[in-house]
């Protein structure tokens, strides 16, 4: 095993937290936390390209401003305070 886990007696432990009473007993509590971890990181990816998309909204109308009329732009901020907040676009 490695240095991050360690069998002492009949218990493993993670970093001097015992995480199961049998190699096998850690195996599946290891899995189960890696499964929560790429969860997580799925939400993330999720919430990270909704907020490039509303920053990309944004981006345009302040760039284009001649062009759009000040509600265009409210509506941008507004959608992309909501994708900050996590909150649907209405």
């Amino acid at each position: 095993m490695s240095e991050r886990f360690k069998p002492l007696g009949q218990y493993v432990y993670e970093k001097g937290e015992r995480i199961g009473c049998s190699v096998e007993e850690a195996a599946v509590e290891l899995s189960r936390k890696l499964n929560a971890y790429q969860m997580r990181v799925e939400r993330l990816k999720a919430e990270v390209e909704r907020l490039r998309e509303a920053g990309d909204e944004l981006w345009y109308c302040l760039r284009h401003t001649k062009r759009l009329t000040p509600a265009d732009v409210q509506e941008a901020v507004e959608d992309w305070i909501a994708a900050k907040e996590g909150r649907p676009n209405e």
